[in-house]
């Protein structure tokens, strides 16, 4: 499992039910990975906000381009 695939679940749970319902525990769940897994690549949920954050911010830099 890789940090990117935890960062799209994270986006799909705010999606679907908004960012109070997201934590490390629910991510690494519905991704299928241990919740240590999640743990050990983010550290916390301030570091999984700001990757998604991040990766939604360059998809948006990138479509601004076109």
């Amino acid at each position: 499992m890789d940090r990117d695939r935890l960062v799209e679940v994270g986006v799909a749970l705010v999606s679907r039910f908004g960012a109070k319902a997201l934590s490390l525990t629910s991510v690494a769940r519905q991704a299928g990975v241990a919740r240590a897994t999640a743990y050990r690549m983010f550290g916390g949920r301030d570091a999984l906000v700001a990757a998604i954050m991040a990766r939604e911010l360059e998809q948006l830099r990138t479509q601004l381009r076109v």
